[in-house]
């Protein structure tokens, strides 16, 4: 059903051809600064001009709320790293699409493209990883975490959320709801 529905909704949107043609399930090997590297494209149009990821959630597949969740999960490095990937081996830079659907019925379906700037910070982020791991090869030196005792601490909206329920909490409880 999921399939059908991410497909229908495909369709009719204004990549509905080039995801129709594209080819899926893409491979890439390439070498970068001494560095060998593969990517495993879900889909790639057959121009090159495209590739299409697609990503589940159980959330929302609402762009802005995609947002914030990729850029925890590092979506903004795999997608660098994609279209380092075509433009390296194929020579065209190509789009970056997610095609995000929501895993509860009714299966909302987004279609959300990679910003120049999303882009960007991943391939900061990238070439940070790449010049690390260059290090660590080449010193056979590899950083773990340390082996000192590190306390954890809540993040600041977390912090803030729990002030705002208690001042709701007083403000309730001095209007006669114990709730």
């Amino acid at each position: 059903e999921m399939v059908d529905l991410a497909r229908d909704f495909i369709e009719a949107s204004s990549i509905g051809l080039a995801f129709d043609s594209a080819r899926h399930e893409r491979v890439f090997a390439w070498q970068s600064d001494g560095i060998w590297r593969r990517a495993m494209l879900d889909a790639l149009a057959k121009d090159h001009t495209i590739i299409f990821d697609y990503k589940t959630t159980s959330s929302s597949a609402d762009p802005h709320a995609f947002g914030r969740a990729s850029a925890n999960l590092g979506y903004d490095v795999q997608a660098a790293h994609y279209v380092d990937a075509v433009q390296s081996v194929r020579k065209v830079r190509p789009r970056f699409i997610w095609i995000v659907q929501e895993t509860s019925a009714p299966f909302a379906v987004s279609l959300i493209e990679a910003t120049a700037r999303v882009l960007e910070i991943g391939s900061e982020k990238l070439a940070r990883a790449s010049r690390m791991w260059k290090a660590c090869v080449e010193a056979d030196a590899w950083p773990g975490y340390s082996r000192e005792i590190v306390p954890a601490d809540l993040p600041f909206w977390h912090e803030r959320r729990h002030e705002e329920e208690e001042a709701e909490y007083d403000l309730a409880s001095r209007d006669g709801d114990p709730t």
